[in-house]
């Protein structure tokens, strides 16, 4: 596997480098689009200016997933959280492949091995749904309003 989809900072690049690729593409197709009606220019850049801001809020949350896993303190937690973030990112990175492709920041050969290493996170994630939701040391009051997390989850929904 590429450095680049290996560790968590260069996943991180990669993400930050989708957003550079779509914002690029929205001013371009911005400048390039016929004058007059407003609405025309921003039709022609409206897919890549939201693709953009998609891929900038993705970079935000898994910055904010990497730091918490690197902020947990007990060793599960930390593993786990670093996986959801591995797992996270990699999806991240496939939806925006083309884009990455396109601009370099991506090998084709990186591009191949992304379902693979999606399955592979997956995989080690599976079972672990109860340690990972601890490992997010959510406060219990804020976790005992809600349904889902009784017992008895599926009644409450059915009420």
């Amino acid at each position: 596997m590429h450095r680049a989809l290996r560790d968590p900072a260069g996943r991180q690049a990669l993400l930050a480098a989708a957003g550079r690729h779509h914002l690029g593409r929205a001013r371009v197709l911005l400048r390039e689009a016929p004058a007059g009606e407003a609405i025309d220019r921003w039709n022609a850049a409206a897919p890549d200016s939201l693709a953009a801001v998609t891929a900038r809020a993705e970079h935000a949350a898994g910055a904010a997933l990497l730091a918490w896993a690197e902020a947990a303190t007990e060793p599960t937690a930390r593993s786990l959280l670093a996986d959801l973030h591995r797992l996270f990112t990699l999806d991240r990175i496939d939806r925006h492949s083309t884009g990455l492709l396109a601009t370099g920041a991506l090998t084709a050969r990186q591009a191949a091995e992304l379902p693979a290493l999606r399955e592979r996170s997956l995989n080690r994630l599976a079972g672990h749904a109860l340690p990972l939701v601890d490992a997010f040391d959510l406060p219990e009051p804020l976790l005992s309003r809600l349904p889902i997390t009784t017992p008895a989850y599926q009644e409450a929904f059915s009420a």
